[in-house]
């Protein structure tokens, strides 16, 4: 499935899960539970062990995956398990040492053929996304662009080739954002609100990050069973005429 699929039905529901916290069997069993409440898209988080472009909740459901052993291997194995039974898009976020250490071109080939559809690598600036961006042009995945208000005037250029979707990051200014996208391109523009603020749902952006159902996982040892009736009611929300806005 590819990424823009996503946003064919409304407002895009994109939660995040960090892979292989408690184990790789419980990721497993949240993805199918997502994918049958009416996730659009799922982004996985693969485990790093300094994941700076994440609260403190999800750095530490990274760090006991990696002091459990969860690998970018078992990873895929775990994607093409998933792939058997579930449709719904896949996005990876995870950071430029894994990629590297496991080898770009291996790393994206691997994605590309277990349909992950695209790629976000928060530490990854503009600047020095070429040798990336070239080999996901080249396997068909789409390496995500994040914008945020210190973008500034690098905002235009950081879009102008991007594919996929635009990934607003954490801010006040998210609805803000937005409308300036909305004259620098037409891809979907996706914010993430961050843990526990207030998300107009009618805001002009095409999709919205949900981090809270990872955070209930490892505050709250959310089940899958939990996770689905979650999942289910945002979907509701986010998708409903008169949905206006949720705490997520």
């Amino acid at each position: 499935m590819k990424v823009e699929q996503a946003f064919l039905n409304g407002k895009a529901f994109i939660p995040f899960l960090t892979c292989g916290y408690p184990d790789l069997e419980t990721t497993e069993q949240m993805i199918y539970a997502l994918a049958r409440a009416g996730a659009d898209l799922i982004q996985l988080g693969i485990p790093f062990s300094d994941p700076t472009a994440e609260g403190p909740v999800l750095q530490r459901a990274s760090e006991e995956a990696l002091r459990a052993g969860i690998n970018t291997d078992g990873i895929f194995s775990l994607v093409k398990r998933v792939r058997a039974q579930v449709t719904t898009p896949l996005a990876f976020q995870t950071y430029a040492n894994i990629v590297f250490s496991y080898g770009t071109d291996r790393f994206v080939g691997r994605m590309a053929e277990l349909g992950v559809s695209a790629m976000i690598l928060p530490d990854v600036p503009y600047e020095e996304k070429d040798e990336f961006d070239a080999i996901c042009r080249k396997e068909g995945v789409s390496l995500i662009p994040l914008v945020a208000p210190t973008s500034g005037d690098r905002m235009a250029k950081i879009v102008r080739d991007a594919q996929g979707f635009i990934y607003v990051s954490p801010s006040m200014d998210a609805d803000k954002m937005v409308g300036a996208l909305r004259h620098l391109t037409s891809l979907p523009i996706v914010v993430d609100y961050g843990p526990g603020q207030f998300a107009d749902l009618t805001t002009r952006a095409d999709g919205v990050i949900v981090a809270t159902i990872m955070e209930g996982v490892v505050e709250h040892g959310s089940t899958p069973d939990i996770v689905y009736d979650q999942a289910r009611t945002m979907v509701a929300v986010m998708k409903g005429a008169g949905a206006q806005a949720l705490v997520l």
